[in-house]
């Protein structure tokens, strides 16, 4: 069964009734009645004795476990050899704990990031509070589909294992009778999971439903049924007959009958010197996949296999990955086969040889509808609904096309000449969304300016990429750009991104600061329109960039010039020096490396220089002529003891034999090498 869930976090967002859970985690400490020199005892975590803390001396103790003398309200704590009561009063110790909830038709194990926090309440007693600070993922169970959400808003399926520490607290464990039965009943009735009578029955009969929904029972029995499930199904005599009696070298795709091919392919276990090898079958039905023990070499049908293109690396356009050489594979071995009506859209052609085609994409087509109908579009769009495949973007196999890009299947020819985004997984919600929808009527501007919102995601970090505010407030220029042809098109947008971003930092820098070093120079710029003509985006983008490399100059003085300013009191006696006709000196400040590179039209003032003088990485020296000492001439860094750079304006070698020899004089007397260019005739 293959069941298309909506994301969580619309119904229940994330930290959402956070508050509601500490309560159900407080665990008091007491002192061992039998022992009065112990404060409490616990256990941690698969030791087998007890950690105790003395009053006496003030630290923790490892005693042998003793069943006589065990205490019942022990927690299993990380392990701390020595504290001292003022840490016991007041620090915080990190875990993580989990706790099931049924969040519309779907079974979600939320994790939060707790503190554990010890207070004390008497001489002889204290008490431990679970405080749970952010909710950090979710495991969804729906259909047969095992998912992972995070804060981030993304959604993959993932394999069993990958559930992150084991050490997790289950705090369904320490629920009371009616939060289990109302759990229980909310799953009966309201979650749909593949198989759920089977997983009732099994997990009623095997923990008896004390824990009936604790994380770990439950996922290895969904695990576990789900694979018996898919074992179960009707094999075909022939290939079960061909997978234990023949054996195939890894890489490779054999044509076995007229209408049977297997594609053979090897993994290796990331710890562990183990292969294993997978198949998969197919025949002028359907597609079988099989995996073998690493162990055992016993074979069972895999059901991962089909997540394959999830987790391998497959990039927005398949045809510039390295990768691709090592999936081809002969056209004829497909033919007569249910593989056979996807060849046509297998072929890459820029490639030379038209009989290869890549399995890839074979397999996408086969396990996706939407790959299959974007298949009979054009290129760009078939590249880019499989790339959000295998990078984890599209999860739902059944999702058609049309429910993918949220549009009708008529105006899926607007995607045509559009650089669509290298993540759609919300595509469809933004062509629906009520702000995007009165501000682009026209369908085929709307397509337009989502592509625009979401092409710029994988290009900034940190939220810098352009919001749907300013989507909304752009709409002038947007329509504008769509009118572009392709080539054009594409530069001027990638501009005016840039030109956004760089106006909301602008924009910031305008509403706080009201003095800087260079404060009148940045407001000399004016307004900085949000909507412009296309013709006018590359100037103002161009400008913009420079007001706010200026901005950050500003930042770099405010942080760096009091230590620049400290280097230049504690070394110049030291460091500069006065020839007859020239001179080498500290920079005054901060200020004064930015005037500089300005000047001089190189990177001093930029590319990390004054962060590493400040640190001590490096020591910038301003060459001058005497009679002109504020005038900059050349510019030098001293790195370890040597002259590793020295430049003049726009990087130029320095001409001047007298000054090639100041330089050498200048050297010897502070005893550091000259590793840089410093002369070059005319």
């Amino acid at each position: 069964m293959t069941y298309d869930i909506a994301p969580t976090w619309e119904e229940v967002g994330f930290d959402e009734g956070i508050e509601d859970f500490p309560s159900r985690c407080d665990v008091p400490y007491r002192s061992n009645p039998l022992d009065k020199d112990v404060l409490f005892v616990f256990r941690p975590e698969g030791v087998q004795s007890r950690i105790r803390y003395s009053i006496h001396t003030g630290e923790y103790e490892e005693i042998p476990f003793d069943m006589e003398r065990r205490i019942m309200y022990d927690l299993d704590l990380p392990e701390k050899k020595t504290m001292s009561v003022e840490q016991i009063n007041e620090d915080t110790y990190g875990m993580d704990f989990i706790c099931a909830q049924v969040i519309g038709t779907a079974l979600v194990y939320r994790q939060f990031e707790i503190r554990i926090k010890c207070r004390k309440r008497t001489d002889y007693s204290h008490e431990c509070l679970h405080l749970p600070i952010t909710e950090s993922r979710r495991y969804v169970f729906a259909g047969d589909e095992f998912m992972l959400e995070t804060r981030d808003k993304e959604r993959r399926s993932i394999e069993y294992g990958d559930t992150g520490k084991e050490d997790i607290l289950d705090i369904y464990e320490s629920a009371d009778y009616l939060q289990k039965k109302e759990l229980y009943e909310a799953f009966t009735n309201k979650v749909r999971v593949a198989h759920k009578e089977e997983i009732i029955r099994i997990l009623k009969n095997s923990l008896k439903g004390r824990f009936f929904l604790r994380f770990r029972a439950f996922i290895e029995t969904f695990r576990d049924v789900t694979r018996k499930a898919v074992e179960s199904e009707v094999v075909p005599e022939r290939i079960r007959h061909e997978l234990s009696c023949r054996a195939h070298a890894p890489g490779t795709a054999i044509k076995i009958a007229k209408d049977l091919c297997v594609v053979v392919m090897e993994n290796k276990y990331e710890h562990i010197d183990l292969t294993y090898q997978k198949r998969a079958y197919f025949d002028s039905e359907r597609g079988y996949f099989f995996r073998q023990s690493a162990i055992t070499k016993e074979w069972s049908r895999d059901t991962s296999l089909e997540n394959y293109l999830k987790h391998s690396y497959y990039s927005q356009y398949p045809w510039d990955r390295t990768e691709f050489y090592h999936s081809q594979r002969d056209m004829g071995i497909f033919k007569n086969t249910c593989m056979e009506k996807y060849l046509k859209y297998a072929v890459i052609d820029s490639y030379r040889n038209k009989d290869k085609v890549d399995y890839i994409l074979l397999l996408v087509q086969h396990l996706y509808l939407a790959a299959e109908q974007a298949a009979k579009m054009e290129s760009s769009t078939f590249a880019a609904v499989t790339g959000n495949i295998c990078s984890g973007h599209i999860t739902d196999r059944t999702a058609p096309r049309t429910g993918i890009f949220g549009v009708s299947g008529h105006q899926l020819k607007f995607l045509e000449g559009i650089k669509i985004p290298y993540d759609i997984s919300n595509f469809g919600d933004l062509m629906n969304d009520e702000d995007m929808v009165r501000t682009f009527p026209d369908v085929k501007k709307r397509i337009y300016a989502v592509c625009f919102y979401l092409g710029g995601y994988w290009r900034f970090e940190n939220g810098g990429h352009v919001t749907k505010e300013e989507v909304i407030e752009a709409s002038g220029t947007l329509y504008s750009l769509e009118k572009l042809d392709k080539e054009k098109r594409e530069e001027t947008e990638r501009l005016y991104r840039d030109y956004i971003i760089m106006r909301r930092k602008y924009l910031k820098y305008k509403n706080e600061v009201t003095d800087s070093a260079l404060h009148a120079e940045i407001m000399a710029f004016g307004e900085a329109p949000m909507n412009l003509k296309p013709s006018r985006i590359k100037d103002m983008h161009d400008k913009l960039a420079k007001v706010v490399d200026t901005i950050g100059c500003t930042e770099r003085i405010k942080n760096y010039t009091e230590k620049i300013s400290e280097i230049k009191r504690k070394d110049a006696k030291e460091v500069e020096y006065y020839g007859k006709e020239y001179a080498i000196i500290l920079p005054e400040d901060a200020m004064d490396i930015i005037r500089e590179g300005r000047i001089l039209c190189h990177c001093v003032g930029h590319a990390g220089y004054i962060e590493s003088m400040a640190a001590g990485g490096c020591r910038i020296l301003f060459l001058r002529k005497i009679s002109e000492i504020k005038k900059p001439l050349i510019t030098i860094e001293e790195r370890s003891s040597s002259i590793v750079q020295c430049y003049g304006a726009h990087d130029s070698i320095n001409k001047s034999p007298a000054i090639r020899n100041f330089i050498e004089e200048y050297a010897s007397i502070r005893n550091i090498r000259v590793e840089a260019r410093i002369y070059q005739k005319n």
